[in-house]
């Protein structure tokens, strides 16, 4: 695959031809279901590699070259001071496991049996750190040559080398909730979400991410949980892609029929609930929307609190209850143009 690859490479170098020409859809199916073919073939291969757990990096070893030599027989030197060598084989060796590789194969998993097992795979690890109850960027490195890169030159536990990179933990955390392991996924939170921790632990306000939270393998005891360096990107991204799979569901708005549905769908834990049996948020930046719940039950799981019935507040005070779990037609278009002012969604 790498030597077809590399000879497309060198036949566009310079530019395509630019002549263009009509291919059938059955043609870029075929080509398409091959792909993935190809895909799924490596994956399976990956798995074997990371006995049970996707690797994420590999490291190649030179097992047959021969040397390169010039006319005199002596070694030709490289830019670097080193023999230069003909490389006719590697072979590949996985390097100890990382959170990233098993997460990003989490996202292509369709059955949530499988997924669990996934899941269970990753916290029987190291990548489960026991003292802060989160998740490190890698098992330890300690036996792994510095080159393998810079990674390896940090303390363990600290900064990107076995900490809780929580761009990284908080994708982990997503894969979950897209999985479907809901139970798994909010009986993370509490330990894993930044708004859940202690602030005397996490040593900034719980409001605030962080790049990096030091983990229980990092030897300075009194950093432990505590995180480094303020963070607004990647792991913002990540928590606002959780908060609006919790807050709504997988898919809110669809056609059917012909005709625009506006269905909410929270994936919420009871604990989330206040006394009165109730969360709000703001939908579409300007729809104040409540969830009550008056079991302050799960929204998922086999005795899962489901939508019932929904009041519309238009901005105009018209008031529209709907006795059931979707809104059609009109009323959705309304919500979507921002003619609303609040929803109120019942939950039984």
């Amino acid at each position: 695959m790498a030597s077809l690859r590399e000879s497309y490479r060198e036949r566009i170098r310079f530019g395509i031809s630019g002549i263009e020409a009509e291919v059938s859809l059955d043609v870029v199916q075929a080509a398409y279901r091959k792909f993935i073919a190809k895909i799924d073939e490596g994956i399976e291969q990956a798995i074997e590699f990371g006995t049970g757990l996707t690797p994420t990096y590999f490291r190649f070893e030179a097992e047959a070259y021969e040397a390169i030599t010039d006319e005199q027989g002596h070694a030709v030197m490289s830019g670097y001071g080193l023999p230069k060598a003909k490389v006719n084989g590697f072979k590949a060796y996985a390097l100890p496991y990382f959170l990233e590789g098993p997460t990003r194969w989490l996202k292509t998993i369709d059955d949530p049996t499988q997924a669990k097992h996934i899941y269970d795979r990753i916290r029987s690890t190291d990548l489960f750190d026991p003292t802060t109850h989160m998740y490190k960027t890698s098992v330890s490195l300690e036996q792994e040559s510095h080159e393998i890169g810079r990674m390896r030159a940090f303390t363990p536990g600290w900064l990107e080398r076995e900490s809780n990179f929580l761009h990284m933990s908080y994708k982990y955390l997503l894969a979950l909730l897209k999985a479907g392991l809901y139970e798994e996924y909010t009986n993370e939170l509490k330990t894993s979400l930044v708004p859940f921790l202690d602030p005397a632990v996490y040593g900034r306000s719980t409001l605030e991410n962080s790049s990096f939270i030091a983990t229980g393998v990092n030897p300075d005891p009194h950093v432990h949980g505590r995180g480094f360096v303020a963070r607004l990107s990647g792991s913002t991204a990540e928590f606002i892609s959780m908060w609006r799979y919790m807050m709504v569901g997988k898919r809110l708005f669809r056609m059917h029929n012909g005709e625009l549905e506006l269905t909410f769908c929270p994936i919420l834990p009871g604990w989330l609930f206040d006394d009165s049996g109730q969360v709000s948020f703001k939908f579409l930046g300007r729809v104040q929307v409540t969830y009550h719940n008056p079991r302050r039950a799960d929204t998922f799981g086999e005795a899962a609190a489901v939508v019932r019935s929904l009041t519309v507040t238009l901005n105009n005070g018209q008031v529209i209850e709907v006795d059931a779990g979707t809104l059609h037609g009109s009323v959705a278009e309304a919500i979507r143009s921002g003619e609303a002012a609040s929803i109120d969604v019942y939950l039984t």
